[in-house]
C-alpha cells in the first residue's frame, strides 16, 4: 500500500519525532470525541481512495480537518494521488498546517505536481519553515517547477544556516540556471564549511563559461577536499 512515510526516508530522527506526533495526537483526538483512533481513520482513508466515488472524495476531503497531523497528511496525499482538480490549492494550504509532518507531505506533493502557481507560497516557506526538511522539500519543489520566478525563490534558501537545505537549493540552480547566482557560488566554493556545497559551487561556476569566474577556480583548486579539487578541475576545463 503506497504511504506518504515513503517520502520521509530512514532518517531516525525524523521516525521518532513522528512517533511523539501521533501520541500526541491521540491525547487530542480523545479530547474532542474521537471515538476510533488515528491509525483506522488512515486506513479508511485508503479504503475510500480504492473507491474513488465523488462520495468517497467528499469523505477523503472532510479529514482534511482531522485533529490528528498524520490523518490530514494522509488526506492531502490520497487527494494529490486522485488528480483532483484544486491539488495544488490543497497542497499549498498543506504548507502552513500546524505539524510538520503535513507540511512535508504538501511540500513533496508540490514537487510532484510542478505546478507554477505555487511558487509564491513556497519561496516563502523555503526560507522560513521552521523544520529544515520542510524547507529542504520546498526547495525541491521550486527545482521541479524549475520557472525564472522558482530559481529566485531558490536563491533566498542559499544563505540557510542547515546544510541539507543549501545543498538542495545550490542543486536547484545548478540544474535550472547556473548564472542565476554567480556571486554567491564564487563565495560558496572559496568559503561554505560543507565540501558536498563547494563541490557543487565549483559545477555551477563552471557551466556559467564566464572567464571572470577563473581566479575564484584558481584559488578553489588549493581545497583541502580532494572532491573539491577535482570538481574545480573539471570546471577549469570547461572554461
Amino acid at each position: 500500500m503506497e504511504s506518504p512515510d515513503a517520502d520521509l526516508g530512514r532518517d531516525p530522527m525524523l521516525r521518532r519525532n513522528r512517533l511523539i506526533r501521533i501520541a500526541a495526537a491521540a491525547v487530542l483526538a480523545a479530547s474532542l470525541g474521537c471515538s476510533d483512533s488515528p491509525e483506522k481513520r488512515r486506513g479508511e482513508i485508503y479504503d475510500l481512495r480504492a473507491d474513488p466515488s465523488p462520495e468517497n472524495i467528499q469523505r477523503i476531503r472532510a479529514r482534511l480537518d482531522d485533529p490528528d497531523g498524520e490523518v490530514r497528511a494522509y488526506a492531502l496525499h490520497a487527494l494529490v494521488r486522485l488528480g483532483v482538480p484544486d491539488a495544488t490549492s490543497l497542497a499549498v494550504d498543506g504548507l502552513s498546517d500546524s505539524d510538520s509532518y503535513t507540511r512535508k507531505i504538501a511540500a513533496r506533493a508540490l514537487e510532484d505536481l510542478a505546478d507554477p502557481s505555487a511558487v509564491a507560497a513556497l519561496g516563502r516557506v523555503v526560507v522560513e519553515d521552521e523544520d529544515y526538511n520542510v524547507r529542504e522539500w520546498a526547495a525541491d519543489a521550486l527545482t521541479a517547477i524549475g520557472t525564472g520566478d522558482a530559481v529566485v525563490e531558490l536563491t533566498r534558501a542559499l544563505e540557510d544556516p542547515v546544510k541539507e537545505v543549501r545543498l538542495a537549493a545550490v542543486r536547484g540552480i545548478v540544474k535550472r540556471q547556473p548564472e542565476a547566482a554567480v556571486d554567491t557560488f564564487v563565495s560558496m566554493v572559496l568559503e561554505d564549511p560543507e565540501w558536498e556545497i563547494r563541490v557543487q559551487a565549483a559545477a555551477a561556476l563552471g557551466m556559467t563559461g564566464r572567464e571572470d569566474v577563473i581566479p575564484a577556480l584558481e584559488e578553489a583548486a588549493n581545497d583541502p577536499n580532494e572532491f573539491v579539487r577535482a570538481a574545480v578541475a573539471s570546471a577549469l576545463r570547461v572554461n
